[in-house]
């Protein structure tokens, strides 16, 4: 039988992300402690009945209190759905007495491929934290190899390429995400001046208001250069795990109502009847709020055909050199927001 060159192809192209995944997993080796202190456990967050998984929702959800003020903080059920439906996977430290004290959030993604109607698989963190008082025991590299190897084998399994590494990351995470290779990605204005990608995540509610974020990502193939439409699907496959029907049954969103009233006054309370078709309708009015985030990302993108990285070092070299650069995923008020975006014509 005449072999496929197209099936050859993919399986080299396969086996060479593979082996990039194997060099990062070799690095993250030179990162990690040498030993962990006495007691400390690293383990994937397993659960494997329906009251598991809501124990683990309400560890996560006091855990990540301690980093989130209470109108930032997700609700225990989203974490508890995440986890029962294989949303989300949850890798974890703790100390002697079982205490979580360093968490990672996240999935594996299918994302649009580098070649025209391929797809491959993309480790995305949605969250990290580690407890202050163990902050520099280097307990996060353990658990991004456990992800790491987690995706791998999703990307075998299938027979995908493993593709990149992605975060949505607050600034304080870029050193090290910048240490495994992720970068920001930047376009050039007309003027010169560099102008971070407007990245923004999908509210968890229903303000119709996006949270703009870091978008770092790393390539397998050494991508450092996307073509708009390319970057465009990946915003839509990461936008996608914001609007899975799991998160948005009448049981559900009734918990969600409640935890809400919970700490509102009683004139801003929520009492919509919830049921199926209430929840329906909503799911249908989140993924329209996910749609117009999209079209005002291609707005804010209109005139760019590249985006480029850099990461932290990179880009102090160029500041150095007298370059302007902008960053996005900081600017919080609506009017520095205006005047870090500017025009790009």
């Amino acid at each position: 039988m005449r072999k496929n060159p197209f099936e050859d192809e993919q399986r080299q192209r396969c086996d060479r992300s593979y082996a990039e995944v194997q060099k990062l997993l070799e690095v993250l080796n030179r990162y990690k402690a040498t030993e962990l202190a006495p007691g400390i456990v690293v383990e994937r967050v397993e659960c494997h009945d329906d009251e598991a998984a809501k124990r683990a929702g309400r560890e996560i959800h006091e855990f990540y209190g301690k980093f989130f003020t209470p109108e930032e903080q997700t609700d225990s059920m989203a974490y508890e759905i995440g986890i029962k439906y294989g949303l989300t996977d949850n890798y974890a430290a703790r100390n002697a007495e079982g205490k979580l004290i360093t968490l990672l959030q996240t999935a594996s993604i299918e994302i649009p491929g580098g070649e025209p109607g391929t797809s491959e698989i993309a480790l995305v963190v949605w969250y990290v934290a580690t407890d202050p008082e163990y902050k520099g025991q280097s307990l996060m590299p353990d658990l991004i190899e456990m992800a790491l190897r987690g995706s791998l084998e999703k990307a075998k399994t299938g027979g995908k390429e493993m593709g990149s590494f992605i975060g949505e990351a607050e600034p304080e995470v870029e050193k090290l995400f910048n240490r495994f290779g992720l970068k920001r990605f930047y376009y050039e204005k007309s003027d010169g001046a560099l102008q971070e990608v407007p990245y923004e995540f999908p509210p968890e509610d229903d303000s119709e208001v996006g949270a703009p974020a870091h978008l770092m990502m790393r390539f397998f193939d050494g991508t450092e250069k996307l073509p708009l439409d390319r970057l465009g699907g990946m915003v839509d496959a990461l936008h996608a795990e914001y609007t899975h029907s799991q998160y948005f049954t009448p049981d559900y969103l009734k918990f969600v109502q409640e935890w809400y009233n919970q700490r509102v006054a009683p004139d801003e309370q929520d009492h919509t009847v919830i049921n199926k078709l209430t929840a329906g309708l909503y799911h249908r009015q989140y993924n329209k709020i996910v749609e117009n985030m999209r079209k005002l990302f291609n707005d804010r993108m209109r005139g760019v055909r590249e985006v480029f990285s850099l990461s932290g070092q990179e880009r102090s070299t160029l500041l150095k050199q007298g370059k302007t650069i902008l960053d996005w995923g900081n600017v919080m008020n609506p009017k520095r927001r205006e005047e870090a975006e500017g025009t790009n014509e």
